[in-house]
Parts: structure tokens; sequence; C-alpha cells
């Protein structure tokens, strides 16, 4: 038993835990500072939405909950359509947090993909304006989309610079290709 006299005492009854009293606050202190974002002009069963890099799905009214902050980038990739790409974007709880999704011009697209028997690490590269930092072995099937150049209803070939790392550290390797649309290139017989 605790028995407060001043101050030590209190620092002492502050360290008391009761089963369960850390779990029930850490998931207070969550759920408190989660905000919710409303996605408008955003088709659920064909576009995909990424904030900060990571694939995020959305409810039947088109929201989704992010942490409270700012520094966010969210994606949108429609079929035939460039992403949609809005950065330094800031949420609140309890605000009325909207991302709009713009309509974009058509595109035409190529992949990168790699074989499983490449290296394990990452490949960074910029799209549309965003940062992106991809796993590899790629996962997502057939790989990552780029654009080709794509103009009065032509698509050119269109080279891109990706840089690789192999595992968590060390230096980053420069590695170019050329995406053709439908063309899927093997990141692996590159390197």
């Amino acid at each position: 038993m605790v028995t407060m006299t001043g101050g030590p005492a209190q620092v002492a009854q502050n360290n008391v835990r009761t089963p369960g009293s850390a779990t029930n606050k850490t998931t207070k202190t969550k759920a408190r500072r989660l905000a919710k974002v409303k996605v408008k002009n955003f088709e659920r069963r064909v576009d995909k939405l990424y904030v900060n890099g990571k694939e995020t799905k959305v409810d039947v009214f088109n929201t989704f909950e992010v942490k409270e902050g700012a520094g966010y980038v969210v994606r949108v990739e429609t079929p035939k359509r460039e992403h949609f790409v809005a950065k330094d974007l800031s949420f609140r709880k309890g605000a009325e947090n909207i991302v709009e999704i713009e309509p974009t011009p058509e595109a035409r697209f190529g992949y990168l993909m790699t074989s499983r028997a490449c290296f394990h690490g990452s490949i960074s590269f910029e799209l549309y304006g965003e940062n992106r930092v991809e796993r590899v072995p790629i996962g997502m099937k057939p790989g990552i989309r780029f654009p080709t150049d794509f103009s009065e209803e032509v698509s050119k070939e269109k080279e891109y610079e990706v840089f690789i790392q192999k595992g968590n550290s060390g230096p980053k390797k420069s590695v170019r290709f050329t995406i053709r649309e439908f063309s899927v290139v093997d990141l692996c017989k590159l390197i």
C-alpha cells in the first residue's frame, strides 16, 4: 500500500501498476491521437491509396485513420492515370481532414520487378515528385509501375534511375533502365 504524504510518495504511486493498466493507458493514448481522414474522388474498388509509402485501406465512407501529425505523403494510383501525390499534409484529431484527389492525365506504364534470387535490400527513386523507398525483392505483382512518356495517344520509352542498397546499410549504387509500355524489366539482370 502506498500512502500519499508528499512528493516522493507520488512518484512511488505512479510506478505502481495494476494488471493491464499500462496496456490500457497505451491503447487509450494511441486512440486519442488518431486522426480520421476522408478521401474525396476516390474509387476504392480500383484505386490504391498509399500513406507514407504503405498501402492503406479505406472504409465504405472512404475514410482512414493515421496518427495525428504532420509530414504525410498521400499517393493514389488509378489504372491508366498518372499517380496523384500530395506532400507535407497535416492531420489533426477532431478536425475535418479531407484529401481531395484531383484528376490526373492519362498514362501508360511498364514495370520494374525482381526475381527471388536477387539481393535483399532496398531501392530508392523519385516518381511524380515523391521520394520512394521499396524493399527488394519486389513483392508486388507484376512489379513497381513506372510511366512511359505518353502524349497524343502515343507511348514512348522513358529512362529511369534507381539507387540500390544491399542489406540495410552500405553504399548505394545507381542503376539506369528503360521502360516501355507493358514491358517488365528485371532489376536483377541489370546489376
